[in-house]
């Protein structure tokens, strides 16, 4: 099962030296010789989707051992027959990671010395199949991504502890690189004549300290002094309303700003000038929603889009809520906005307007019943500027 190796951080490792000598009694079991116990190895903090395989050698014995791991205690353990006397225990873990992502820095402190070979006594068996095709085409290798070493005292019929830390030793993931920062853009003049020069400053900045690269270019004829410097003279050659942009860039990250510089005619019979021009967009408003409710009545709403306006009928006499909201279409500009409600019958007085956005906005009233028998007309209007709208709905009073 190849999985790619996602992170062990200071992961303690608790190492039980359980050392039971050959039993005096006449038991079966045989001795070794130069052998006095063993070492019960735990590792937790592991699974197998993060280490394929985890290998404890211990030197100077020798020994090796390739740790099984247990889904259900989640736990890498195993078992190492040792000498007494110290040892040095080291654990190391392997993981399927892909041929291009580079090899692991462990640096000179994670150093574990020769025992770190994982050499042919660390097979893992068949499921180790490195050079597995993954992640778009890319093969994986069972790496070396994490290790960690300590020593332990081995006394007979004694349990010894220990404690291990595996460090990761997978590199840290790259830093995406800032792209620069343009702060300003000046130039001396925004209006010019035919060749007379002007000057364009361009202040940006890349926090990473690379260098930066400038490249000034213009929509009309003309031409720049030093198109790739912050700071440049450019004179058009024929009058016109000129687009001045420069890029700045930095590792292949590029930004950029533009200004408008207008170019006369030059000589004292110039016949061009400039004009400037602002547009205000008046949008055509829409009275999307009516609105009905009074005693033992629930607000009756009715939408522009119903394919019926009847409201609901009322009582004679009776005083009800009239409301209307209204979609301005934006944001109030320099031009009138209102909205109005007529009833054809009855008794109607505006309680209050409200926009709780720049374009929606309510308006409420209310309205007094005439007598029974009456079918009356509520008509809801806007005005914007000189735009209008109207929603009118049908009320019977019975």
């Amino acid at each position: 099962m190849s999985k790619r190796f996602t992170g062990v951080l200071g992961l303690l490792v608790g190492l039980s030296g359980l050392l039971a000598a050959c039993s005096s009694g006449g038991g079966t079991e045989q001795e070794q010789p130069g052998f006095e116990g063993e070492a019960q190895v735990s590792v937790k903090g592991l699974s197998a989707y993060e280490i394929q395989s985890l290998v404890v050698t211990a030197q100077p014995a020798n020994v090796r051992k390739a740790l099984a791991y247990s889904p259900e205690t989640g736990t890498f353990n195993g078992t190492l027959v040792l000498p007494t006397g110290t040892q040095m225990l080291i654990a190391n873990g392997y993981a399927y990671v892909a041929s291009d992502a580079g090899t692991p820095d462990g640096g000179p402190a994670m150093d574990a010395g020769p025992a770190m070979d994982a050499g042919p006594a660390m097979d893992a068996g068949p499921a180790m199949d490195a050079g597995i095709a993954a992640d778009g085409g890319s093969t994986t290798d069972l790496t070396l991504v994490a290790t960690g070493s300590a020593t332990v005292n081995i006394v007979a019929n004694t349990t010894t502890g220990v404690s291990l830390r595996i460090y990761d030793l997978t590199p840290p993931e790259p830093q995406p690189d800032i792209a620069p920062f343009i702060r300003s853009v000046q130039v001396s003049s925004t209006s010019t004549t035919v060749n007379q020069a002007i000057t364009l400053t361009v202040d940006a900045v890349d926090l990473d300290d690379d260098p930066l690269s400038y490249q000034w270019t213009s929509s009309c004829a003309g031409s720049f002094a030093q198109p790739n410097a912050a700071t440049t003279l450019w004179a058009g050659s024929v009058p016109d309303a000129c687009t001045l942009n420069v890029a700045v860039s930095s590792r292949g990250l590029t930004v950029s700003e533009s200004l408008t510089v207008v170019v006369f005619e030059s000589g004292p019979d110039a016949g061009t000038g400039g004009v400037q021009v602002n547009g205000e967009y008046i949008a055509r408003p829409e009275v999307y929603m009516l609105a009905l409710n009074g005693p033992g009545m629930p607000y009756n709403p009715i939408y522009r889009t119903a394919p019926v306006a009847n409201m609901q009928p009322v009582s004679p006499g009776q005083t009800y809520s009239l409301e209307f909201a209204v979609d301005f279409g934006g944001r109030p500009g320099p031009f009138p906005r209102s909205m109005n409600l007529d009833v054809t019958c009855g008794t109607v007085m505006r309680n209050y307007d409200s926009c709780p956005s720049p374009s929606i906005c309510y308006s409420n009233h209310t309205w007094t019943a005439p007598d029974a028998g009456t079918a009356c007309r509520v008509t809801a209007s806007a005005v914007n500027d000189t735009l209008t709208d109207s929603f009118s709905a049908g009320i019977l009073v019975k």
